[in-house]
């Protein structure tokens, strides 16, 4: 473990031996992991800046999605920099974090304050799936900001309008280009676009990675309605089975499960638990 001294001490006031050490914060240990061997992981941000364009219900899905998507970064092969922005904002909405608040104690993350585009002006680059231009490669130098929205309008393109007004970067990943189908759904839950992220960062491929983070019922609930065309001739099985996708993607955002899958169930909730008390009493860093 890495320490550093207690502002105000110095080495001239008290006795070597009774200096008051306090741990770095853990992002900082992620960095000096990589450094040494020339890697630079990722920077992504979750904006959590958006409480007051939900719901309680929907904040509430928010806060079970970080929850997540902070478990499933600290399992993966190379973690991603994790990073919760929007912080200020966030605490208008409190809701929109894990209730328990054993958050403040999670371990390689860091909690920052202002939103993403004042932290990192000119090096955001907003994922949005109406942007026209698809994320093709991660480029260590900008930061990866996912909204921190559930959005049960499908509609709003709320992120989209919010790069465009701080006139910055926005991609989509490459769903059209490497998903098992090209029409699928494109709107994910952050967890979703984190898992992606997370296997690409740890160098898996795009088809691969978005295998593993697309939701087998995208792909199946297209084929579904593709069949029912075939049969009908029509267009209503499509206009049903999109309301269905965005339904099924509101419980992903809940962690709900379907019918049948209490086994999974009971893990997720397992899961979620141990997440939301992981952390020691160092914190997670604040900038």
């Amino acid at each position: 473990m890495v320490f550093t001294q207690v502002f105000g001490i110095t080495s001239g006031s008290v006795p070597a031996n009774q200096l008051l050490l306090v741990p770095l914060a853990p992002t900082n240990m992620l960095a000096l992991m990589c450094a040494p061997l020339g890697l630079e992981p990722c920077r992504v941000a979750l904006e959590c800046s958006f409480g007051g364009a939900m719901n309680p219900r929907e904040r509430k899905s928010l806060a079970h999605q970080i929850v997540r998507c902070y478990g499933h970064n600290r399992k993966a092969k190379r973690p991603l920099d994790l990073h919760l922005s929007g912080m200020a904002e966030a605490a208008q909405h409190p809701d929109v974090l894990p209730a328990n608040g054993h958050w403040q104690a999670w371990t390689d993350i860091t909690l920052v304050q202002p939103s993403a585009e004042e932290r990192w002006p000119g090096e955001v680059v907003w994922l949005t799936p109406d942007a026209s231009e698809p994320l093709l490669e991660l480029d260590p130098s900008a930061v990866y900001v996912v909204g921190g929205l559930i959005d049960r309008s499908v509609a709003s393109q709320a992120t989209l309008r919010r790069a465009e007004a701080h006139r910055v970067s926005a991609r989509r990943l490459p769903l059209r280009e490497f998903a098992p189908r090209g029409d699928v759904h494109p709107i994910l839950s952050p967890l979703s676009v984190v898992q992606i992220l997370g296997a690409v960062h740890s160098g898996e491929s795009w088809p691969d990675a978005i295998a593993l983070g697309l939701p087998e019922r995208y792909v199946k609930r297209r084929e579904g309605e593709e069949a029912r065309r075939l049969q009908s001739g029509g267009a209503e099985a499509g206009a049903e089975g999109t309301e269905a996708v965005e339904a099924e993607a509101e419980a992903e955002a809940e962690g709900e499960r379907p019918a049948g899958g209490r086994a999974a169930r009971r893990r997720e909730r397992r899961e979620v638990a141990r997440e939301g008390g992981a952390g020691t009493n160092h914190g997670a860093e604040l900038s």
